[in-house]
């Protein structure tokens, strides 16, 4: 399942705004996966962000996202100006760009616009992008499957993570979406272990997404910019959130970073790599019934 309309607003504000409030610059924004385009929906909520570039494999989805009318009821039309740009012979070409606008609502007579983000579509493997861009990034998002197979596993690998160690600006932050910290206790960890190793640093957090169930995420930056204790005071400083939400408080962020008595405690010491595909076998086993 990749979402359930009667509660994704839980995993997708806990997904963003989180790395919003620790992220001290919002400019420009990298969503790794979201085709469906709930999480650009929820950092189109922030006015200071001025590009977005969101990479999905599959252009099936992001038309769907862009086109379909129940799709553009549950992410409030979030690609509806965005360009697909489909990559040809897995090179970076240059970008179809589009200028996502609001009305001004202190004119509205003349119906004058004002811009609000820049927003480019790029149907690529994300492996390969992360390797190919060049720039960087505020804040990167990365919203991909669980690592149920041997191709989804790389996206979870430390070669990866190096590459998002490289692309992030010097002081950004980047969050992961990383299964169960329940029912795949394992794979999250595993997933920890492996950004940390990678010239990043992460704390995880977690809540309940009811067709999920217990979820988890890792929240971080560049291990030379950032410590663990940093991220935690940050996130446990927090007083409001700036945007408009459904469901998450600043309460609720706090709670998240409470897990229960050994729960983030495991005898494995191993890393995901490229080669031993830990993540897709701890994934398999986890998932056994």
């Amino acid at each position: 399942m990749q979402f359930n309309s009667a509660d994704e607003y839980i995993y997708h504000e806990n997904l963003v705004h989180p790395a919003f409030a620790v992220a001290p610059v919002h400019k420009k924004v990298l969503i790794l996966g979201g085709g469906d385009g709930l999480a650009l929906r929820e950092v189109l909520k922030y006015p200071d962000v001025e590009s977005v570039t969101l990479c999905d494999i599959d252009p099936v989805m992001t038309t769907l996202a862009r086109d379909n009318p129940y799709f553009q009821q549950l992410n409030n039309n979030s690609l509806r100006d965005g360009k697909v740009v489909v990559m040809q012979n897995h090179a970076i070409t240059e970008v179809g760009r589009a200028v996502l606008q609001e009305e001004d609502q202190h004119d509205p007579v003349h119906r004058k616009f004002k811009d609000v983000a820049e927003i480019s579509i790029i149907n690529l493997d994300a492996a390969a992008f992360v390797e190919q861009i060049s720039g960087m990034y505020d804040i990167i998002i990365i919203d991909f499957p669980d690592p149920n197979n041997q191709d989804l596993s790389k996206l979870y690998s430390d070669v990866f993570y190096h590459h998002i160690q490289k692309k992030l600006s010097a002081d950004g932050i980047f969050v992961q979406q990383a299964t169960s910290p329940v029912h795949a206790k394992e794979v999250f960890l595993l997933v920890g272990r492996t950004i940390n190793a990678s010239g990043l640093t992460a704390i995880p957090y977690h809540d309940n997404v009811p067709s999920f169930g217990e979820w988890g995420w890792w929240l971080g930056g560049r291990a030379d910019r950032y410590s663990a204790e940093t991220i935690y005071k940050r996130l446990r400083s927090i007083n409001d959130v700036k945007v408009p939400t459904s469901y998450l408080t600043p309460a609720l962020i706090k709670a998240s970073l409470s897990f229960g008595k050994d729960q983030l405690k495991s005898k494995e010491t191993e890393i995901n790599t490229l080669t031993n595909g830990l993540a897709f076998t701890y994934y398999v086993n986890a998932w056994q019934f």
